[in-house]
This record gives structure tokens, sequence and C-alpha cells, in this order.
């Protein structure tokens, strides 16, 4: 790594000075994200970068999120356990093995097929086993496998979907009576710092 320090160390200081020190309070992600290698959902030329304190490009112009952003993301999900969650917008994987060492089963979603075989291998290959990704459009949501107790969308799109909307052909997949959705807006108090970037050469 010439010179730079160990990944455990960079993840270390990941979970220390971009999760904890913003607020993240939850014991159980700050140890999930402490031990997931990050640098393997990353391109092999940004490896050094994995613990940057920023989003990172990866394949099909699409982008691995902030590191702070995953955990607040989670924390407002509330992980339990016993959960089933859906994940709109898988990407590299990363999100999704956070998930899944939190939660009984992860349901995943992710529009370009290269994303999918690509997370499936890295979440094959760190034997994470509760996960079911499949490729397609996430605002369908997934009818099969509902209800879920969390819904997290890591995905852009037109409009947010309207999991109250009864005798919507999206309501099977995205809601239950009993599950608790909260769609949150970021405050200026809880707004991320800007995204710091070393000079690379």
């Amino acid at each position: 790594m010439n010179g730079n320090p160990p990944f455990s160390a960079l993840r270390s200081e990941m979970v220390r000075s971009q999760l904890a020190a913003r607020g993240i309070r939850d014991s159980r992600i700050l140890a999930v994200m402490g031990d997931i290698p990050r640098e393997r959902f990353v391109l092999p030329e940004l490896i050094e970068s994995a613990y940057d304190d920023c989003a990172l490009p990866i394949a099909c112009n699409q982008t691995i999120s902030q590191p702070y952003i995953v955990a607040a993301m989670t924390e407002l999900l509330q992980p339990q356990p016993h959960h089933r969650v859906l994940e709109v917008g898988a990407g590299s994987g990363y999100q999704t093995a956070v998930l899944a060492r939190l939660v009984a089963r992860v349901y995943a979603i992710e529009w370009h097929a290269p994303l999918v075989e690509a997370a499936s291998r890295v979440l094959a290959d760190l034997a994470i086993r509760n996960v079911t990704l499949r490729c397609g459009d996430g605002t369908r949501g997934w009818p099969e496998h509902a209800p879920f107790d969390g819904i997290l969308v890591a995905a852009g799109g037109p409009l947010v979907p309207e999991a109250r909307a009864i005798n919507s052909p999206l309501a099977a997949g995205w809601s239950s009576p009993s599950a608790r959705f909260r769609i949150r807006r970021w405050s200026s108090s809880r707004e991320p710092p800007r995204a710091s970037r070393r000079a690379r050469r």
C-alpha cells in the first residue's frame, strides 16, 4: 500500500472520525462498519481511497456512498436482528453487507446487471449468505417476499413511491400494516460536512 496504514487501521479511524464523531451512536453499526472490508467494494484503482470521507465512483457510472451516509441511513432504519429488509439500489454491495450483519435477511435489488454480478461475488467471498440479490426495477418492490420490516432506498428516482397507497401495485412489496416507514429530509443540522478529497496524482 505504498507505506499507507493497513486497512484495519483505516477502518478504525473511519469509525472514530467519520461516524462516531458525527453522532452515529448505534454500537452495532459502528462495530459492523469497523469490520466489513470496504476496500473489497471499490474499483481496484481506487482501493487506497476506500476509507476516504467521500463517495467514490464504481462501475456503470454509479457510486459507493460516503461512509457516513451509509451509517446514517442504516441508523435511521433502526435495524433489529429479526428484521427482513428490502434494499433498493444495491450498487457495489457495501450497504447490503452492512445490513446483512445487522438483520436476519436482506432482499436487495439493483438495476445494473454487472453490479449485481460483482456484488454477488464479493458477498459470497465474505461468506455473507443471508442476502437475496437480483437485477431489476426497485420501484416495483419485491411482492414475493413482502412484507418487510424496513426499506432502505439508495437509488435515485423521479419520485418516492407512496407506500401508504393500498391499491397501488407497489404496496404489496413496499409495506405492511405493522411496519414503520419514515421519509426524512436532511436538516441543516444533520447535513454531513463537505467531503474532503486528498489530491491524487
